[in-house]
């Protein structure tokens, strides 16, 4: 048995932003272990909540289901941009920090 252990950044505009690890729908055979985040381990039997900024770790246990298990974690949603304002869902632009359901403010 060959293994394959990736991980994966999450990006602000990631399908995965503000939910938690037991609703991923992962490819058969492959897992989410832990998500680090700010330097620190989170296990993903805590089932924690994802945010922007984490980096997701998996493994596949068959190393055929590595190029699955990429693709499906780095699934995004597009993001209209504007300069003059922010269309996210409750999102406001505060003292130069973009606060919405996936990013969150940690200095509270």
């Amino acid at each position: 048995m060959s293994l394959g252990l990736t991980t994966v950044k999450i990006q602000l505009n990631s399908s995965f932003c503000g939910i938690s690890v037991n609703n991923l729908q992962l490819p058969e055979s492959c897992f989410l272990l832990a998500i680090v985040r700010m330097n620190h381990i989170i296990l993903a039997s805590a089932e924690p909540e994802i945010w922007c900024g984490d980096d997701l770790l998996a493994v596949a246990l068959n190393l055929g289901q590595l190029p699955a298990l990429n693709i499906i974690l780095k699934q995004t949603h597009p993001i209209y941009y504007s300069f003059n304002e922010c269309f996210l869902n409750h999102s406001t632009y505060l003292t130069g920090r973009l606060i919405n359901s996936c990013y969150k403010d940690l200095s509270k």
